[in-house]
């Protein structure tokens, strides 16, 4: 049986059984898929990042201060920042979860940091709101929370080496 699949990047159409996968870019994401349920090969659109995070805020403009000289977030005019490539969890975690800190926060915001300690010495330094706790999980890497001002609570990653 012979699979047809787009590949993002690539030819429609394309034929999975005498492709040169050595021609293929690295990052090539296939569509094809197997339904779980009928056990048939389907072809599904599939999200490929997170294009961006919005949040409510009283004043934009001072929480977005915040974020670029607190965390060094360094958007341009129209929001969009250049982040280093790396890995991004999706979770969704139980409704009833004190992880977020208050339960009205439905989300959390989890950035990726090269140096913990020192991020989290950086933002106390400059009077943030830093959890006292640190958590360390093995293989996964260190975590640390510090809450905007607006009250969100976001999570900081050092990803395991």
């Amino acid at each position: 049986m012979r699979l047809q699949a787009n590949w993002h990047g690539g030819t429609s159409g394309t034929d999975l059984a005498e492709h040169d996968h050595q021609s293929v870019p690295r990052k090539v994401i296939p569509r094809a898929q197997t339904n779980c349920r009928s056990g048939k090969i389907t072809l599904m659109e599939r999200v490929v990042g997170i294009g961006g995070y919005f949040l409510r805020a009283a004043d934009p403009a001072a929480l977005s201060t915040w974020y670029r000289e607190s965390l060094g977030l360094d958007a341009d005019e129209n929001g969009v920042w250049h982040q280093q490539a790396g890995s991004t969890v999706f979770a969704p975690f139980e409704a009833d979860t004190d992880y977020f800190g208050s339960r009205s926060q439905h989300t959390m915001l989890n950035f990726r940091v090269r140096d913990l300690d020192a991020m989290l010495a950086q933002l106390r330094n400059l009077g943030a709101d830093v959890a006292a706790e640190t958590q360390d999980l093995e293989g996964v890497g260190r975590f640390g929370w510090v809450t905007d001002p607006e009250g969100n609570r976001i999570e900081l990653w050092q990803p395991a080496d």
